[in-house]
This record gives structure tokens, sequence and C-alpha cells, in this order.
């Protein structure tokens, strides 16, 4: 044994692997075939929306998807390489496991567009994932509820999760909080498009008028995603409910075109009344005009409690103390007579506290009855005339 590793030594310790690779290169194992390696890491993109010029753009939101949604298998953005064209793209993933993974983000909004990825021609065997983007999302925030991925972006296996989605992400990631099958009832088509606009130009106009007239219900943009042809659009809100408030913008004037706002023609769900844009806007104008600081509650004070001081000055502390707390009160009457008896008046600082106090107390109930809360008009209370003031 001496003797051969003193051989082995003079000979720079290469004899044996020396011979191992010649044998090696003897027996003359086949290369991969160049198809077969590409189609193991490389997919197709097809509904590639419009205007998107630059392949990093759509390699770096795809790879925070992954990463978002743990569908890496090693630190870094999976997809290393784009060839875009003017409706698709091929992507090139760093590994083949990945690759496959990368198939789960099918149906994933992007740009307005959903983006449809599968395998390519080379590739031999099945051509799509194991889940679609909707599914993953979910599969997502049920493993995040569970602790498997934890806010850091830690994960059991040692993947790498984002901390923080972008907006375009985010967007995606809300856009599955919704029902597909009520699609129908929160589509929206929009006639009569100025020339050259695009979706996100319409989509910011159309939300940030629903935000400033309040046709939205809940923070974020209501609507989802822009479809844009040439002349007309359609529009996906996130609920049923804003898709029918946003029939109300109608006629909008909008960069010299005033819009065609209606229900699709495959909608078949009841009727919704509306107003056109015109009509809306006066009557929301003479709502505001009707609007006071002083609000009237009904349905809240019992005769007993108004028969002695004590008991009545208890009724007037609670009212203000609970009443306060959505704003700054200027002072509050409880009528002890047969006008205005049985209700409390509450005269707030400015008409946007009592607006808001408004919206939370109509929820309230008292006895088991629902507490009636109405605007009262701030002359007659202000002249002690508790009657005949209700708007």
């Amino acid at each position: 044994a001496r003797e051969m590793m003193a051989k082995m030594a003079a000979s720079g310790g290469g004899g044996m692997m020396g011979g191992m690779a010649g044998l090696m290169a003897g027996v003359g194992m086949p290369a991969m075939d160049p198809q077969v390696h590409k189609g193991l890491h490389e997919l197709f993109v097809g509904n590639i929306p419009q205007g998107l010029q630059d392949p990093q753009d759509l390699i770096n939101f795809l790879n925070e998807a992954m990463i978002h949604t743990g569908q890496n298998t090693q630190p870094g953005g999976p997809i290393t390489d784009c060839r875009l064209s003017p409706k698709y793209a091929f992507i090139t993933c760093r590994c083949p496991e990945e690759c496959t993974n990368t198939l789960n983000l099918t149906g994933i909004p992007f740009m307005n567009s959903h983006l449809k990825i599968e395998r390519t021609a080379q590739f031999e065997g099945p051509k799509t994932g194991v889940m679609n983007w909707s599914q993953l999302s979910k599969l997502t925030q049920e493993r995040k509820a569970k602790g498997e991925l934890d806010g850091g972006g830690a994960i059991s296996d040692a993947l790498v999760l984002a901390q923080a989605p972008s907006s375009a992400l985010a967007l995606s990631l809300e856009s599955n909080n919704v029902d597909p099958a009520t699609k129908t009832a929160r589509d929206l088509f929009v006639g009569n498009m100025p020339q050259g606009v695009t979706g996100e130009q319409l989509k910011e106009f159309l939300s940030k008028v629903m935000e400033e007239v309040g046709l939205v219900q809940g923070e974020g943009n209501p609507i989802l995603q822009v479809r844009v042809n040439a002349k007309f659009s359609f529009v996906e809100m996130r609920s049923i409910e804003e898709c029918a408030n946003a029939l109300n913008m109608d006629g909008i004037p909008f960069m010299g075109n005033e819009l065609k706002i209606k229900r699709p023609e495959k909608y078949t769900g009841p009727v919704t009344q509306f107003l056109v844009w015109r009509e809306f806007l006066a009557a929301r104008q003479a709502m505001e005009k009707s609007k006071s600081p002083v609000l009237r509650l009904g349905n809240l004070i019992e005769a007993g409690e108004l028969t002695d001081d004590v008991s009545y000055q208890a009724v007037v502390d609670d009212i203000t103390e609970e009443c306060g707390q959505y704003g700054e009160i200027v002072s509050v009457e409880v009528p002890r007579s047969d006008e205005g008896m049985g209700f409390a008046f509450i005269n707030y600082k400015d008409k946007n506290i009592a607006e808001k106090a408004l919206d939370e107390l109509m929820c309230r109930t008292f006895s088991g009855l629902d507490l009636e809360v109405i605007y009262y008009d701030y002359t007659k209370f202000s002249l002690s005339q508790f009657v005949g003031g209700e708007q």
C-alpha cells in the first residue's frame, strides 16, 4: 500500500483519477439534447399587454410574484431572460423545478391583461402547471395564516419572500378577493372613448371621480382592470355595488367626449336604477346644501328618564359622551316638553363631523330598536324649535 501511495505521489496524485477520466471518456456519455434542455428551462407567455416595451419589466414582475408566493427554490428571482414580441414572450428560468413552478402564475393580472403561461413546443409532457394564479394566491394567504410564510419572508424550506408587494403585484393579489362568478355583474361597457386614450388613463380618471363623489365602498381603487379597444372599453369593478354606483357616471365629460357608461350586452341581472351624470351631480349638490351640523336622534330616550333632574342630566351626559367620540360638539339639547320630547339634538362643530357621526350612528340599536338619525335644520335648532326642521 505504501508503494502504491508513493507511486501516486510521484505521478502527482493524478494517476488513478486520470485513468478514471480516460475510462469515462472512453465510454463516451451522450450530452443532453439542446432542444430538450431548452424545453425544461423555457416557457411561453401569451396575452402580453399593449404598451409593454421593456422585457425587464416582465421579468421583474414575474420574479416578484414567484418570490412573494414562495415558488422559487433558492434565493433571488428564478427568471433570467425574456424575448419579447408584441403579443407574446418567451421567458427562461434558471432551473427546471422553478420553470415548473412558474406555470402556476398563469392567469396573473399584469397591466390590465391576464398572462397566459405554458410550456413551449420543445417540452414533451404536460403543458400547464398544477394550479393557476387565483389558486396560488389563495394558497399563499393560507400558508401565511398558518405561519409557513412569515412577514419577514422566511419559509420553512428556505424560500425567500418579498416583505411588501409592489403596486402591480398588490393589484394582482387584490383581484383574487372577488368571486369570478360575479364578473358579469361587475363589468361595465364604456363607449364614445376619446381617441388614443389608454386603459390606465381611463382607470385613473373614473376611480378618482368615484372617490370624490362618494361612489366607492371601502378603501382602495374600485376598478380592477380596463380592457381598451379602439372606440370602447370594458371596465371590471371589484364589487357589484360599486359597479351599480358607477352607472351614475353615464355622460361624464372626459377629454372632450361624453362617456357612454352602461351594462354590457351579456348582463342578464336585475335592472339598476341610476341617474345620468348631470342629474347625479345636481342631486348630490342639493344633498350637500341640505346637510346641517345638527343631528336629531330618535328611539333613544324613554319618558321616565326625563322626570327628575338627576336622571335628565345623566341622559344628557351619556349622549354627549357617546356622540362626542366622532368630533367636537357645540351643544346637546334634550327637550322635556311636548315639542321635541323623546328626541336628542346634537349640534356638531361642522357638517363634516355631523356626516361622520350620522354614518356611524345609523348602524346602532338601543333597547332592541334601531336608532333613528337624521339631519335637522340649524336655524330652527338655534331658535329652540324642535319640530318641523327634519331633513
